[in-house]
């Protein structure tokens, strides 16, 4: 060793500085918290994803359902007024409920009624679709009513709610 790098005595020696100061520590905790934090909302972000893709996949099954319910009412509705256009009289079709209009006073644009057509067809587990039609004698008709009405006694709200009781 040489003169300048032996150590001295009575001299105070300066510290070396260890490998990895301590100010390294507060960055790296707040990295880690980042990448936790991402994560974290990454996974949520698919799990809310994954909820919309179902929703969506189930309002296309609704839809779908809906219209082939309202293609099947068109094609009941069609039959009715092709009976009665052909032979005059009002001729129900198999699920078509066929009753005398009341007599008004006044007939709604000159038009006298017929006959009412009220059906339902099927539309999905719990709802139909409703229909009531006017028919007039002229084969002209007036929609009352074309509507998706959900089964009261299929439909089952749970609005219970579970609590723990202590055992």
């Amino acid at each position: 060793m040489n003169e300048l790098s032996a150590p001295r005595p009575g001299v105070r020696q300066k510290r070396r500085c260890p490998a990895f100061p301590a100010t390294v520590g507060a960055p790296s905790v707040l990295v880690v918290l980042v990448c936790l934090c991402l994560t974290v909302l990454s996974v949520l972000s698919l799990i809310a994803a994954r909820n919309e893709l179902t929703l969506a996949e189930r309002t296309v099954s609704e839809t779908a359902q809906y219209y082939r319910a309202d293609a099947a009412a068109s094609v009941l509705l069609a039959e009715t007024l092709d009976n009665f256009r052909q032979t005059g009289a009002a001729i129900a079709p198999e699920g078509v409920t066929l009753t005398e209009p009341e007599q008004a006073e006044n007939p709604k644009n000159g038009r006298t009624p017929a006959f009412l057509a009220d059906y339902s067809v099927p539309c999905g587990e719990n709802s139909a679709l409703c229909c009531s039609v006017r028919v007039y004698l002229d084969g002209s008709y007036d929609i009352l009513s074309w509507k998706k009405v959900f089964s009261a006694e299929q439909t089952f709200f749970d609005d219970s709610i579970n609590v723990w009781n202590g055992e």
